[in-house]
């Protein structure tokens, strides 16, 4: 077999260099004004979470993700919606 599967030893080292990378992607973001505090912020957070996606071939399980939003969030259905 190829590549590094579940339970290698190497597998947590791989997981951070590629969180860092995304992490990168969401600080190029803030930095450029991609992400404020409006509506765009979670098309943008789709955006970038798609891209990784795409980079680092991995896949978001909408399955097991969770979104939490505050009691004064008033577009909650957006936000559902634009998430998937």
């Amino acid at each position: 077999m190829n590549g590094i599967q579940q339970g290698d030893p190497f597998s947590p080292y791989l997981f951070t260099i590629v969180m860092e990378g995304f992490s990168y992607m969401l600080e190029e973001a803030i930095s450029n004004g991609n992400i404020k505090n409006d509506s765009t912020l979670v098309r943008n957070v789709s955006t970038i979470l798609k891209d990784f996606d795409i980079v680092s071939s991995l896949r978001s399980n909408h399955a097991k993700s969770k979104v939490y939003m505050g009691p004064y969030i008033t577009n909650k259905d957006f936000i559902i919606d634009t998430l998937g």
